[in-house]
């Protein structure tokens, strides 16, 4: 039995990643004329400058018989955002002028108007670019804005990509050109720019990021908890061997079968935060008493790891009394492709339910799908001397914002917004007889509806499987209607 005295924690290993803690925050850009950097170049004129326009426009068209083309430039400041922020959602609308002088509206005339906005690779100044010296761009991450289904169609695009590149390196925030995709005349899309008379049409960029909070847990011997239990010898307790592994073998001609159990202490992390990311990195020891490696000389050694819904103590666990597991949100470790393979797993599921019910942390257990001898995956333990292979669970999070101010209020709210694809919506259902949940997608298609009880005021939603997009959530009364946007990405 390992002794786990003081001396010994203080090589627990715990490390808090350089990175501020935050809520989800959003901000909405939306420049007048005096701040807002927008201009267009068109080979008409290719050493004019057009940078306080009215219009923000991907054209080819004609002038006195002769085909020109007009491309667009523009750049929000982004300097408020932290360059280590994630960007969740960041959309860019983008309002059709009504009184362009240049055209009356979006046209088609000799095909699709379907545009282009792209990253600009170098900088540029909305006083003296034109076309002769306009910056180079490339096509990564590029947004497509689809032929238009009507004149006077506002557009709504997705640019997180883009804007995510832009946070992350502030010294490249060239910002975005706007083209045709096939540059022949008579086709346009006419939107307003920063210098248009009504500000309420300026181009509008709004961005939701957020700031993680994350942990790194890698314990040694003196935290570590981890322990193999064997129906080789089902009464016995193994909590002090270098290996976990899920492993089917003979000994002495006995087929026997070990599978592991290992758990980390989450007590850092507040219970309603949400996981954003969650890895598990399993080392493979090069030094195991029980395997030279990974094997599967009878078959595939694949894997499962599970979560384990009972008590277990590292010193006692022996293979009769090893607690029950599920198979809820299991992680499959494919056969190996060499047999000293590493393995870096998505646990962002089973932390979740672990850290949201502190209570109930039991682990995980790790087991072969079939076990049948001879096979096997050796990893290192916390109990091996080397402390760089011990079993490493690196989380980030975020906590959502309290609940106390929704309570107070008839109002919705959805959290976190954007989403992976787990969120929770919640309401006031004391001063509201709300009867109706309803989510439906972009194109106006229902994919979630609920009746709501009496004295409900809370719906837990997974959508990871869903397309990633914009939905509306509209929540409904005798009296009531409430919608709002909701992002999956």
């Amino acid at each position: 039995m390992r002794s786990k005295n003081l001396l010994l924690s203080l090589s627990f290993l715990i490390f808090l990643l350089p990175r501020t803690f935050a809520q989800l925050t959003t901000i909405v850009l939306q420049p007048g004329s005096v701040i807002g950097e927008d201009a267009i170049v068109s080979d008409n004129s290719p050493d004019l400058n057009f940078g306080t326009i009215e219009d923000i426009r991907s054209m080819a068209w004609t002038l006195g018989g002769v085909p020109f083309v007009d491309r667009n430039f523009l750049r929000f400041d982004l300097s408020s955002i932290p360059s280590n922020a994630i960007v969740q959602q960041a959309t860019l609308t983008l309002y059709n002028n009504p009184t362009s002088l240049a055209s009356s509206g979006h046209s088609s005339l000799s095909g699709s108007d379907e545009s282009v906005l792209v990253r600009v690779l170098g900088p540029w100044s909305e006083n003296t670019i034109t076309w002769n010296n306009q910056p180079p761009t490339d096509n990564i991450n590029e947004v497509i804005l689809p032929q238009d289904t009507n004149p006077n169609q506002d557009y709504i695009l997705n640019v997180s990509s883009l804007v995510q590149d832009m946070i992350g390196i502030p010294s490249s925030n060239y910002g975005f050109m706007l083209r045709l995709v096939t540059e022949s005349y008579w086709r346009c899309m006419i939107f307003a720019s920063s210098d248009y008379s009504n500000a309420a049409l300026h181009p509008k960029l709004e961005i939701t990021y957020r700031l993680d909070s994350c942990i790194v847990l890698q314990p040694d011997s003196s935290k570590g908890e981890d322990a193999i239990v064997s129906d080789n010898s089902p009464d016995l307790n193994y909590g002090t061997i270098e290996d976990i592994r899920p492993m089917a073998w003979t000994l002495g001609g006995v087929p026997f079968v070990d599978r592991s159990f290992l758990r980390f202490d989450l007590n850092a992390i507040p219970s309603n935060a949400i996981i954003q990311e969650a890895t598990l990195t399993l080392y493979n020891n090069p030094t195991s008493s029980a395997s030279s490696g990974h094997s599967s000389l009878t078959g595939s050694d694949e894997s499962a790891l599970l979560r384990v819904l009972g008590p277990w103590a590292e010193n006692t666990i022996t293979w009769n009394n090893q607690p029950a597991t599920d198979n809820v949100n299991q992680i499959i470790l494919p056969q190996d492709t060499n047999p000293n393979q590493n393995y870096i797993l998505n646990v962002a599921t089973l932390v979740q339910d672990m850290v949201s019910n502190p209570s109930s942390n039991y682990g995980f257990m790790l087991r072969l799908v079939t076990e049948n001898y001879y096979r096997c995956l050796i990893f290192a333990s916390s109990d091996h001397p080397n402390s760089s292979l011990h079993p490493k669970l690196e989380i980030c999070y975020t906590v959502p914002t309290s609940l106390n101010e929704i309570q107070k209020t008839d109002k919705m709210a959805i959290y976190p917004n954007p989403s992976s694809g787990m969120f929770s919506i919640v309401w006031n259902h004391r001063q509201n007889n709300f009867n109706h949940l309803q989510v439906v997608n972009y194109f106006g298609q229902s994919v979630f509806e609920k009746s709501i009880s009496p004295g409900e005021n809370r719906v837990d939603m997974d959508f990871v499987n869903r397309a990633k997009g914009i939905y509306f959530v509209t929540l409904t009364g005798s009296n009531t209607c409430i919608v709002k946007k909701l992002a999956i990405q």
